[in-house]
């Protein structure tokens, strides 16, 4: 007979065990938690002075220019390099200050996912203000690129943990119940995609309420040429401004 297993079928690792190992070997096995937390600050302070330093890219070209599209893309590849790499840089600093700093002093792994959480939502948070305090609306070519760069660290912010909250989840606990593969597999898949259509109407309902209370948008006059072409080339935003109210004159 097959023996009973004491973990899931199939094991995944998240990148950043790939990168940096298991949050409780980083400091045995990996490159440590206090030079990753130095070269987040080195990697920041550097790319936000290479970015403010940059030259914006020009306009595009006219047909046939290619000498001119090179060169646009090279100063839009520039950018976007200089605002992934302190992305990562800083985001491995806060995911691990969470899974392996507290996580280590605690011994609690999941009190140390909570904390990388944490990290996520006071990115957002910071993100946001800075986001409220632009108006939305940098007026100057380093501001709409710190606003850029804040963008993809709230992202990362909250990947990092998502991936580390599914590899402690992966199997959901279904070996426990002595299953053949085949039905374990499929129980597999129909949680997964059920949780996925969850997170879905969440994001749309949270997305929907946010857009109707105006979080957003605030007092500003809504866009109506804007809002009449895009309504006019597609049937769901067409329906979904329909149910926020917002009408074309």
């Amino acid at each position: 007979t097959e023996a009973r297993r004491t973990g899931p079928q199939h094991k995944f690792q998240t990148i950043q065990d790939k990168m940096n190992g298991r949050p409780d070997q980083v400091d045995n096995n990996g490159p440590g938690y206090r030079p990753l937390l130095i070269k987040a600050a080195i990697t920041l302070s550097v790319c936000l002075v290479l970015l403010y330093l940059l030259p914006e890219a020009r306009e595009r070209p006219e047909s046939g220019a290619r000498r001119g599209w090179h060169r646009r893309r090279f100063w839009i590849a520039a950018k976007m390099m200089l605002i992934i790499i302190p992305s990562y840089a800083v985001t491995d600093a806060g995911f691990y200050f969470g899974t392996q700093f507290v996580g280590t002093k605690t011994g609690s792994e999941q009190l140390g996912l909570l904390v990388a959480f944490g990290y996520a939502v006071l990115m957002t948070i910071l993100v946001l203000r800075f986001s409220k305090y632009l108006q939305w609306k940098p007026q100057s070519i380093y501001a709409g690129r710190l606003l850029t760069l804040g963008a993809w660290l709230v992202c990362y912010a909250w990947w990092y943990p998502w991936q580390e909250l599914l590899y402690q989840i992966q199997g959901y606990g279904l070996w426990q119940l002595n299953l053949n593969s085949s039905m374990e597999c499929f129980l597999q898949v129909l949680i997964t995609l059920a949780g996925a259509l969850c997170f879905t109407l969440l994001l749309g309902v949270s997305l929907a309420q946010l857009t109707a209370w105006q979080c957003v948008l605030g007092t500003q006059d809504v866009d109506e040429a804007l809002l009449e072409d895009v309504t006019s080339r597609d049937e769901q935003l067409r329906n979904f401004a329909s149910r926020l109210g917002l009408q074309p004159q």
